[in-house]
């Protein structure tokens, strides 16, 4: 559904600047990006509580910063998505969700050292709670 597909596609790009951006440090001043948005989807395949029902129109509020700072020798960054699954027949699945995407990296003359964290709280219907870091 759309609403996973949302999620999934920030994990993928910011792995893709934790693991891949090696680049030579080039510095520049605080910048900074704000997105606030709402999300409709419809799922056909998903199971809500013990009413046996398989599918549900998905209403999603979510909200995005994103900040990033470099100097010569250092940089940081910072990314934070959260948002809220409200489902429009079973409010008893309605769930929050956060991600956070940090990290910091000094650029020396004989030494690179980079610190990097990824942190997901994600829900499902059926009230799994999945949390990784």
């Amino acid at each position: 559904a759309m609403a996973q597909d949302f999620g999934k596609g920030w994990i993928e790009r910011v792995t893709h600047e934790l693991i891949e951006d090696e680049a030579q440090l080039s510095p520049h001043p605080l910048e900074w990006k704000f997105a606030v948005g709402e999300l409709y989807s419809y799922d056909s395949n998903i199971f809500l509580t013990d009413t046996g029902r398989t599918k549900d129109s998905i209403f999603t509020t979510f909200a995005n910063v994103n900040l990033k700072y470099a100097e010569q020798r250092f940089d940081a960054e910072a990314d934070l998505l959260v948002n809220y699954n409200a489902y429009a027949s079973n409010s008893d699945a309605n769930a929050d969700e956060e991600r956070f995407y940090g990290r910091v990296r000094y650029q020396g003359p004989n030494i690179t050292l980079s610190l990097g964290e990824i942190f997901r709280r994600e829900s499902s219907p059926t009230d799994a709670v999945f949390a990784t870091a």
